[in-house]
C-alpha cells in the first residue's frame, strides 16, 4: 500500500525524531503540514521536536496550533500548561545562577536544565 506525501512526510518524521535527528524531523513535518494544514498530531510531534532542541517558542506556538484545531483536547491543554510552567522555571532558575555570560552559555545552561527538567518530569510520572 503506497502512502500519500503527507503521510509519507508524516512517518518520516516520526522515524527521524525516533532517531534523535529533530532538526530533519522538523523539516518533514513542516512539509507534511504545508500539504495538509490541520493534522494535529503533526502540530504535536513538530512541537515534541522543538522542545528536544530547547526551542520552546516554536514548541509553545505549536501546541497552540494543534490546540485551536482540537480545543476539546485536554492533553493539548496540559502540555501546553506544562510548557509554560517549564519556560518559567528554567528562566527564574537561569536568572538565579551566575553561570549565564552570554548566549551560548545561557543556551548551554538551558539544555542541562531542560533535560534535568525532563528527566524529573519522567521518574515522577513513572512512579504515579
Amino acid at each position: 500500500m503506497q502512502c500519500t506525501e503527507h503521510f509519507c512526510s508524516y512517518d518520516r518524521g516520526l522515524a527521524l525524531s525516533r532517531d534523535g535527528r529533530f532538526e530533519a524531523a522538523i523539516t518533514s513535518f513542516t512539509k507534511a503540514l504545508n500539504l495538509q494544514s490541520d493534522h494535529v498530531g503533526c502540530y504535536v510531534e513538530r512541537a515534541e521536536a522543538y522542545i528536544q532542541l530547547c526551542d520552546f517558542r516554536s514548541a509553545h506556538l505549536n501546541l497552540k496550533k494543534a490546540y485551536q484545531l482540537d480545543p476539546d483536547n485536554d492533553f493539548l491543554l496540559e502540555k501546553l500548561a506544562f510548557l509554560s510552567y517549564m519556560e518559567v522555571r528554567l528562566v527564574r532558575e537561569l536568572l538565579y545562577t551566575d553561570q549565564v555570560w552570554d548566549r551560548q552559555n545561557f543556551h548551554n545552561s538551558l539544555v542541562i536544565q531542560t533535560k534535568l527538567l525532563l528527566q524529573t518530569n519522567m521518574e515522577q510520572s513513572s512512579s504515579v
